[in-house]
């Protein structure tokens, strides 16, 4: 990404896609290495075909009690050929390991665990060449996160049920003929005798070099529910030879992400930010509002800044913004896929501002979202004045 300017102050606005489920509500994937798989199911059924069986883990969300047995996950030999077992919720809402060529419940749950909450279960598969064992670990209302992710609400195993050949295909979904509910199945790995525990934290986004960071009243730069939408800004005045030069990020892990980069004339060239606020919102909407912000000076340059992350399933990602009334567009960017992509767009109105609260501008997007983070950012100017600037939409984009 080059500058096309030197001696204006710039300011860098990051936005990433990441894997924490504290309070999953449309789940979503993510990989955290060559060993572990991520899959997420908006109802329905899907497939995956293995060639042996690791310990899983999935968090499930139902509204109601299903109206029949319902498998969440199922495991069958080559080719969907025997079908074998399955785990999933009995009409009590309970959990329960299905033994299907018996159609027999090998196992039930102590607890019902709750609707309209994320549920985690854990499960190990003892298998001798003819009999199965599996052993069950069930983890209530996840999503009120800390000692919820960790707290063992439930633990058992089934009694032993004939299996005569190794899995080697596994369904998982959840449908039942009146309702279907959200599935995310993450994780399978290497370790028989592991107990996967939480699913994974988010990635770790490395500051671009002789950039500060710009850290926001309340800092709320992360939108939770779903995996993690979180956003960073970072500014630095341009000197002779920042032309052309390249900005590098770095993440621990793969993620979606995306990157706006805006460059402004006649601001103040060391303290450059007035004030910065930053609000989330996680629910869905085409819309993502700024937080207010006081200035705490005249003259200031007003930027808002707002970026959404697609929903898992949805048919597309945001690929177009309407800019807020009394608004230009000075950046926007647009990751390509589905699931994950992050957008931004950064705007202005080319005015200073006499001392006051400003805010409360609405971008709307093409697309609905459940998560967004928002800025508003005072620049210190001497002078209004239109910005320049450039976006990035497919930055370490995994898919």
């Amino acid at each position: 990404m080059g500058y096309d300017r030197c001696d204006r102050p710039r300011l860098l606005l990051h936005a990433g896609a990441f894997g924490n489920y504290v309070d999953p509500l449309q789940p979503r994937s993510r990989d955290d290495g060559a060993d572990r798989l991520d899959h997420v199911v908006r109802g329905g059924l899907e497939l995956l075909r293995a060639a042996v069986l690791l310990p899983d883990r999935l968090y499930y969300y139902r509204t109601a009690l299903p109206p029949q047995i319902t498998r969440l996950f199922q495991q069958n030999g080559a080719n969907s050929t025997p079908l074998q077992w399955g785990i999933g919720l009995d009409t009590a809402g309970k959990v329960i390991v299905r033994d299907i060529p018996a159609a027999a419940t090998r196992y039930t749950s102590t607890i019902t665990p709750a609707a309209n909450v994320w549920n985690r279960i854990e499960w190990q598969v003892v298998w001798n060449g003819s009999t199965t064992t599996i052993n069950i670990r069930i983890y209530e209302n996840t999503n009120a996160g800390g000692a919820a992710e960790t707290t063992l609400d439930d633990s058992g195993s089934s009694t032993a049920f004939t299996q005569a050949a190794a899995g080697g295909e596994y369904n998982f979904g959840m449908q039942s003929p009146s309702q279907t509910y959200d599935l995310y199945l993450d994780d399978m790995g290497l370790d028989v005798n592991a107990w996967m525990g939480p699913a994974g934290t988010s990635a770790v986004l490395t500051p671009p070099a002789g950039w500060p960071e710009v850290v926001p009243t309340g800092t709320q730069q992360v939108a939770v529910g779903a995996g993690e939408l979180s956003s960073r800004c970072f500014r630095r005045t341009a000197v002779a030879g920042d032309s052309g030069s390249t900005i590098t990020l770095n993440t621990d892990v793969n993620a979606h992400g995306s990157i706006d980069l805006v460059a402004y004339a006649g601001v103040d060239q060391l303290a450059l930010v007035d004030v910065a606020a930053a609000a989330v919102k996680s629910a869905d909407s085409t819309t993502v509002t700024t937080p207010n912000a006081t200035t705490l000076v005249a003259g200031d340059l007003i930027i808002s800044a707002f970026f959404d992350r697609a929903n898992p399933a949805a048919a597309g990602a945001t690929s177009t913004w309407t800019v807020p009334g009394g608004e230009s567009l000075r950046a926007s960017s647009f990751g390509t896929g589905t699931d994950g992509r992050v957008a931004g767009l950064v705007t202005d109105d080319g005015v200073t501002h006499a001392i006051g609260t400003y805010g409360s501008k609405v971008a709307t997007a093409d697309k609905t979202s459940y998560l967004g983070v928002a800025w508003t950012i005072g620049l210190l100017s001497a002078t209004g004045g239109a910005g320049t600037g450039q976006g990035i939409g497919d930055l370490l984009t995994h898919n």
